[in-house]
């Protein structure tokens, strides 16, 4: 449970809370299939001293003075680093995850940022799409 808790905030703030969030609702947790079975048994035994954890990093990540520094890392780039006199919006770049948390979040900051620039999600069936100026329309992957 630590190492997957960990892996989920390394991703992103959003993602580790989220995780942690899921945890304590003992949800499963989609990204995870090859270890599903084992981690809806932790979930099921999950002690109070795990309980205590999980709430203790949902209530970091959560408040208003905590910044992800990817995603400052991300619009640093996207707006202000130059490669042959242009910022990589302006190249067009694609930004990978492992965790669709991690995506979302992402695609709705630089949506907020951004305004008027289509920011894409090429994700698993039903998540695909493009976010604008606050709106999320689902597009096929093929069309992304």
């Amino acid at each position: 449970m630590k190492t997957l808790i960990l892996q989920r905030i390394c991703s992103s703030f959003a993602s580790g809370r989220l995780t942690a969030e899921r945890m304590l609702r003992k949800e499963a947790l989609e990204d995870e299939d090859e270890e599903k079975q084992s981690i809806e048994g932790t979930l099921r035994g999950m002690t109070e001293e795990e309980r205590h954890y999980l709430e203790s990093i949902v209530e970091e990540l959560s408040r208003p003075e905590a910044h992800d520094p990817k995603v400052a890392a991300v619009r640093y780039f996207l707006s202000e680093h130059r490669t042959d006199g242009k910022n990589w919006l302006e190249h067009g770049c694609i930004i990978f995850s492992q965790y669709y948390d991690t995506v979302r979040t992402l695609a709705l900051e630089l949506g907020s940022v951004l305004p008027g620039e289509p920011v894409a999600v090429y994700a698993g069936a039903g998540k695909s799409g493009i976010h604008l100026d606050g709106d999320f329309a689902s597009v096929e992957r093929e069309e992304i």
